[in-house]
């Protein structure tokens, strides 16, 4: 299966019709709470690359970058994703490569979730004093991100 026909399968599971790559194989899902990019790297093994932004660091960071590189060290709270700063913006942004040679669209549905749900988790973590209304409240509880509400940008 290629890159396109995941993506489009993928959003027919969503329930986004039509859901498609731009030129350079990026695709957008946006929901109330998220906005996940996924991008084709085919000189990466065929992999993909999901990219979501964890949130702005606040004027003193210390200790949020002393918990994001504790949540960092070996994947202890990102399913196997890593955490980066933006320069760019001092924002933290969260970022996984997948191989998708084998992969189906319910198992790269089951990624994204995944991410997703490691998102939603790092933002509690993190910022649980300035930002703790980004995530739910209780997580263990809560569905998969990825049961509905998403979109096409």
């Amino acid at each position: 299966m290629t890159y396109d026909e995941l993506i489009e399968s993928a959003g027919r599971i969503l329930g986004i019709e039509g859901l498609t790559s731009d030129a350079e194989g990026v695709v957008h899902l946006v929901s109330e709470d998220e906005d996940i990019t996924i991008m084709h790297c085919p000189e990466v093994d065929d992999a993909v690359l999901f990219t979501a932004r964890i949130a702005a660091l606040p004027a003193d960071p210390q200790d949020i970058l002393r918990r994001a590189l504790a949540s960092n060290h070996a994947f202890a709270a990102t399913r196997g994703a890593t955490i980066s700063l933006d320069t760019d913006d001092d924002s933290l942004h969260l970022s996984l490569y997948v191989g998708i040679e084998r992969m189906t669209p319910e198992l790269l549905l089951t990624k994204i979730g995944a991410f997703s749900s490691a998102l939603f988790k790092l933002r509690e973590s993190l910022f649980n004093e300035t930002e703790s209304s980004t995530a739910p409240a209780n997580l263990e509880d809560q569905e998969p991100p990825l049961s509905s509400g998403f979109i096409q940008v």
